[in-house]
């Protein structure tokens, strides 16, 4: 949201793509997307979580699992003569190098996470040649430096969306406080298809 209203990295009709897009930044993503009208390419690595994601909204689909076909080579079919402007990456590592193999000239890598806790790789004839920009993105350092009016601006927006129904997050299970170890090994455990619940 900042970056399509605030940022200015993405031109008219540029495309934005995601990583991780079943995680809960990544549906947030889809919704934001949609409701912007911004066409959007969305990651994940298992056919199951492609379905959440069209679930939540989301249309152009990519399933991409570090094997040997590159992440742009699967993009480009449904990009046509489309350009990619700005990438989010969640992941960091390869998923993230992939990333920026996909952006257009002068396109914009936002990271915002690190799940795969390895470093980001991109290539110096990727910054001379195609002029990419990396940046990094905290929420908490951006409320220090957003004006009040772009505050309240980007929160108006997102309360009345979720008043509107979106931003819904599946739920793996939810658990009572009793059994509050149990939902904690369940929380760090993969291929959950939801967020893990106490309840009080």
């Amino acid at each position: 949201y900042q970056r399509r209203v605030h940022g200015g990295c993405l031109q008219s009709g540029e495309w934005v793509i995601q990583n991780a897009a079943n995680s809960g930044v990544g549906l947030a993503v889809v919704e934001l997307t949609n409701h912007f009208q911004i066409p959007a390419i969305h990651v994940v690595r298992r056919p199951e979580a492609a379905e959440a994601v069209r679930a939540a909204g989301g249309v152009n689909v990519v399933v991409w699992d570090g094997g040997e076909e590159t992440l742009a080579s699967k993009v480009k079919p449904l990009l046509g003569t489309g350009a990619i402007g700005l990438a989010l990456d969640g992941v960091g590592g390869d998923a993230g190098s992939q990333l920026t193999r996909c952006l257009s000239r002068g396109g914009t890598m936002l990271a915002y996470g690190g799940m795969s806790r390895q470093p980001l790789a991109v290539s110096s004839g990727q910054l001379i040649f195609k002029d990419l920009h990396l940046h990094g993105f905290h929420m908490g350092r951006w409320e220090k430096i957003a004006t009040a009016q772009q505050q309240e601006t980007m929160w108006s927006t997102l309360l009345e969306m979720a008043a509107a129904g979106k931003f819904a997050v599946p739920l793996e299970d939810d658990y009572k406080l009793a059994d509050g170890a149990l939902a904690v090994v369940r929380a760090f455990e993969a291929k959950r298809k939801g967020k893990v619940v106490l309840t009080f």
